[in-house]
């Protein structure tokens, strides 16, 4: 299998945690093309330029990450991985309904997150190949 070189957007707003992930992301050969630190400034950011996976921090100022993720899929079906501090059956439920493509609770190890990319980004292939009526794109 060919290894995925994702442009990311990366939403968190504890500056060590987002320069933590941006480094994991990077070593993993993925770009990080945009760096937002709330939920309004990250859809924003993914309305302005193409982006394949958008990482999404579930509690931030302005706009939840689980906000900002319904609202950027509505605009580009952009798949996304929401991190969260704690598991919250709540916002696992509202997640589904998103639909979110992968969580992980911190602390992220970097395999965890290569891990969570890679079931993000299939179970988002299989979607979109479902709504196409099972046609290849």
């Amino acid at each position: 299998m060919t290894a995925l070189a994702l442009k990311i957007l990366l939403a968190e707003d504890e500056p060590l945690n987002a320069m933590a992930l941006q480094a994991q992301l990077e070593a993993m050969g993925h770009s990080v093309v945009a760096l937002a630190s709330n939920g309004r400034t990250a859809v924003e950011l993914a309305r302005a330029m193409p982006v394949d996976l958008a990482i999404l921090d579930v509690r931030m100022p302005v706009l939840s990450g689980l906000d900002a993720a319904r609202e950027i899929f509505e605009y580009a079906e952009i798949p996304a991985v929401l991190l969260t501090g704690y598991s919250e059956p709540e916002m696992m439920e509202r997640a589904a309904q998103i639909p979110v493509f992968n969580y992980l609770v911190k602390p992220i190890s970097m395999e965890d997150l290569r891990i969570a990319i890679l079931l993000a980004w299939e179970r988002y292939q299989a979607w979109k190949n479902d709504k196409n009526g099972g046609a290849a794109r």
